[in-house]
């Protein structure tokens, strides 16, 4: 038995009452449970240097040693040479042999061992640091790349301050094996995490850099659901602008010559989409098609949609008097802008599929389009546009329609201009509540006194065809659509 716990056991008054089972992992002594190691050892809760009380010999023989640091004291005599009975302990390399004798009368008396949790606690400790490690990997954790390892790290310096709690109140928590395989597992995962991402990554921005901006191309890279294969519902504007009697344009020019005049016109006209924040949805031809709201969401989406048709208008104007300087014939566009619910995400099969929009509200922003050429003006918005964008433009209502393809009629907006620089000469309305209320004849009078309107010249050719061929009796003023 050692000294130390024999003395301690006699200091208890119970030097004979001990037991110890081969294998167990408690000493019973003294009417106590004390804690052992595998090996049979106790493990000591050392209090390191200045810990336990030193009085040297020669005072005590001398007579000049303090009484009071004596009086009632268990005392051990031993040598404290610096070349002779040395150990190393936890806090002192070079502690004295005699010194962890008095420890363990300490630590027994206090009830100060040290107690180890065992290979379930080591194990149930590895699994969850892991499993925290593994979770903050998941996609929809993983939002930044450096969100896994700031996770695993706080959790690893978290389960440290806990065995330091612990340690504190005398149990003892293995600290390298979990800390060390949850800083391996980290390791492995975010590696594997960054090869896997940088492919996907990569793809992304080959596809996307097509539709949009770099900067909205960054923001789609940090959240990759937004790239999902499928649509989602939400509320955005798209945008459609085609070139007036392309077709009879294009057959007056070589094939070569065409793909450059197409080259000089598009390049323009996506720089005012990206630039905005738009998305690019797709080229049909010599008609762009663009949205704005997806995949980045804007919320004023049908403002910035109008702002890019005046802009688009404004840079044809200059386009137009560079082609006439080289002998090409002046061109004009029509633009159709709509707001609403559309179905919005990669549409098509996993090998191949677009970014792009779906539904009834982008049908109509097309139809708008077409509707430009038979009611002679340069831009025509939806009925939500006008209404999202109120605050920046000025619109004036022209006409309901019922379009191709839809069974209901729809009022239809003129893009103006922008507030402050445009104002709507209130005779038009006017000349439009005469139309509506089938007073055909001074309907036809006010749209014609209304001179360097095309809107208005359209309308009095109605109203005259109108009165020669009178509507039913039922009719609701409603115009409906010839081209598509």
């Amino acid at each position: 038995m050692p000294l130390g716990l024999a003395v301690a056991l006699a200091e208890l008054g119970a030097s004979g009452d001990t037991r110890y089972l081969a294998g167990a992992r408690t000493l019973r002594a003294a009417g106590r449970e004390l804690p052992v190691t595998r090996g049979a050892s106790l493990a000591l809760d050392v209090l390191g240097p200045g810990g336990i009380p030193r009085i040297s010999a020669a005072d005590v023989l001398a007579g000049t040693a303090p009484k009071a640091a004596l009086a009632g004291k268990l005392v051990f005599v031993g040598l404290t040479y610096a070349a002779s009975d040395k150990v190393a302990t936890s806090l002192d390399r070079t502690a004295d042999g005699v010194e962890l004798h008095a420890t363990l009368v300490e630590n027994v008396l206090g009830d100060r061992l040290l107690r180890f949790t065992g290979d379930l606690a080591l194990l149930a400790a590895t699994l969850v640091l892991s499993a925290i490690v593994c979770t903050a990997q998941l996609r929809r954790v993983r939002r930044r790349p450096w969100v896994p390892p700031v996770i695993a790290l706080a959790a690893i310096l978290a389960y440290v301050a806990f065995a330091g709690v612990m340690f504190a109140r005398g149990a003892v928590i293995a600290i390298a094996v979990p800390c060390v395989l949850a800083f391996t597992v980290l390791i492995a995962a975010t590696v594997g995490g960054l090869a896997t991402e940088g492919r996907e990554k990569a793809r992304l921005r080959a596809v996307f850099s097509q539709y949009v901006a770099g900067p909205v191309v960054d923001r789609i890279l940090a959240d990759p659901a937004r790239a999902r294969l499928g649509g989602e519902r939400k509320e955005l504007t798209v945008l459609f602008s085609d070139i007036r009697g392309f077709s009879l344009f294009s057959e007056q020019m070589p094939p070569e010559q065409l793909a450059a005049f197409l080259g000089e016109y598009l390049t323009p006209m996506t720089e005012l989409v990206l630039a905005s924040g738009g998305t690019l949805d797709k080229y049909i031809g010599d008609a762009v098609m663009a949205i704005w709201g997806a995949p980045i969401d804007v919320p004023d989406h049908a403002s910035r949609a109008c702002e890019v048709a005046l802009k688009m208008q404004e840079a044809l104007v200059g386009l137009n008097k560079t082609w006439a300087r080289s002998g090409k014939p002046a061109v004009a566009i029509g633009i159709g802008i709509n707001t609403g619910a559309m179905a919005v995400g990669n549409m098509g099969s996993a090998a191949r599929f677009d970014y792009t929009v779906l539904g009834d509200q982008v049908n109509l922003g097309a139809r708008l389009e077409a509707l430009t050429k038979e009611l002679g003006v340069g831009i025509l918005v939806g009925e939500a546009t006008a209404r999202g964008a109120a605050g920046d433009f000025v619109f004036r209502e022209i006409d309901v329609v019922r379009v191709k393809g839809r069974a209901g009629a729809v009022p239809v907006f003129e893009l103006v201009g922008r507030k402050g620089d445009v104002t709507v000469d209130p005779a038009f309305g006017e000349a439009l509540a005469l139309y509506r209320r089938r007073d055909l004849a001074a309907a036809r009078a006010a749209f014609a006194a209304l001179t360097g309107d095309p809107v208005a010249v359209v309308l009095a050719a109605r109203c005259s065809v109108l009165a020669e061929h009178p509507p039913p009796e039922d009719w609701d003023g409603v115009y409906d659509q010839r081209s598509k």
